[in-house]
């Protein structure tokens, strides 16, 4: 079974990400990033990112044979204030599996009837809780904003959107 813990392991035992530490030991653990498209596993996308110490984050492409990384050049900012990625100080405990059925299941309490097609998941600490916050695009287009509490598997949040709200928000 896929899961974020399995691609955390792989990322530690690289010699990209033993060096990395090396040039950066006060990095920290800061999100899992994937891209899981139900359609085309080819499209799936792998990434963990650490925060540095001065707001930028470090991505790791854990997807591949290859482990590759990436530092952004922009730090984190909200309102003008630097943003803080908060620390992952947990273990996840959900697989990729469990969240596409933890999402099904929740589609059809809500008589959802379209099928899901790309799940982009977002593992973070939210209000110190090991959060899995989901976009889901359905194949009718419309999207599912889903926050997944990681230890208790509860829905904290459950959101439909049709595509074009979304980009109508986005023109204004």
């Amino acid at each position: 079974m896929e899961n974020f813990k399995q691609y955390l392991e792989k990322l530690k035992q690289s010699e990209k990400f033993k060096e990395f530490k090396k040039e950066y030991p006060d990095a920290y653990l800061g999100a899992g990033f994937f891209i899981l498209d139900l359609d085309e596993k080819s499209n799936d996308k792998k990434q963990i990112d650490y925060a540095l110490p001065d707001g930028k984050i470090a991505t790791f492409d854990v997807g591949g044979k290859e482990i590759q990384y990436n530092i952004t050049e922009k730090v984190l900012k909200k309102d003008g204030e630097k943003e803080e990625l908060k620390e992952i100080t947990q273990e996840s405990e959900i697989g990729f599996k469990e969240i596409g059925n933890i999402v099904k299941k929740e589609m059809k309490n809500k008589e959802i009837k379209n099928n899901l097609n790309k799940v982009i998941a977002v593992l973070q600490m939210l209000d110190k809780k090991l959060i899995w916050n989901l976009q889901c695009v359905l194949s009718d287009l419309s999207v599912l904003n889903i926050h997944i509490d990681d230890s208790t598997k509860e829905i904290l949040k459950f959101k439909k959107f049709a595509m074009s709200d979304i980009i109508g928000k986005m023109k204004k």
